[in-house]
């Protein structure tokens, strides 16, 4: 029965509206990154699968991962993360993303600071807003079903969007762009899941 579970869990949501999202991510990232030969590092990287579609989308990047627990079937480069100290030297990436990974973390000022450190240009980070209460037990709802069987630390640390400024102010970052009320999945499904829980933010350093 937890076989046939996981399986209608893989195809009905990982398969199509896991694959709708991450392709409208992608899209609406792709221009953060801009057009010149440039590495990223994916924290979070999980099996590589998002890296590896943005590699296909824009060629010009050159992405590898960190992960806490790394997984034999991912498919871009990746280095075991301890979840604290990225086993990067300073400065050298152009790029950090990260994808729906900051919500997942108990320390997110840590996470921060280590990404500005390993980072030249900028941390492009996808993410979202518990504007309400209804907005957070709907996240949080949204979690517990799409990690139903993933074994994910979930500490459900979802912000508002004054929280995540005062993050990043407490960081050193700023947004330098930031995209809201994207199309995340469809036109119906973005009724219960998109609306404005989503959020895309290009953060730079202020110091």
């Amino acid at each position: 029965m937890k076989k046939l579970l996981l399986t209608l869990h893989t195809k009905l949501l990982r398969d199509t509206l896991g694959v709708t999202q991450r392709n409208n991510i992608i899209r609406y990232m792709s221009p953060l990154l801009g057009d010149a030969p440039a590495t990223v590092l994916d924290i979070g990287c999980g099996n590589g699968g998002f890296s590896h579609h943005l590699m296909l989308a824009k060629p010009n990047l050159k992405i590898t991962g960190v992960e806490t627990v790394q997984r034999p079937d991912c498919v871009i480069p990746n280095q075991k993360y301890d979840g604290t100290t990225l086993p990067l030297a300073d400065k050298s990436v152009d790029y950090v993303i990260l994808i729906n990974v900051l919500h997942h973390v108990d320390d997110q000022v840590r996470v921060l600071e280590e990404a500005k450190r390993v980072s030249r240009q900028a941390i492009i980070i996808k993410d979202h807003y518990a504007n309400n209460a209804f907005d957070f037990w709907n996240l949080k709802l949204m979690e517990m079903v799409g990690n139903l069987f993933w074994n994910i630390n979930q500490p459900f640390a979802f912000l508002s969007p004054k929280q995540w400024e005062a993050l990043f102010a407490k960081t050193g970052l700023k947004q330098e762009t930031l995209l809201t009320r994207f199309r995340s999945y469809n036109w119906f499904m973005d009724i219960f899941m998109g609306r404005n829980l989503h959020f895309i933010a290009k953060c730079v350093e202020t110091r």
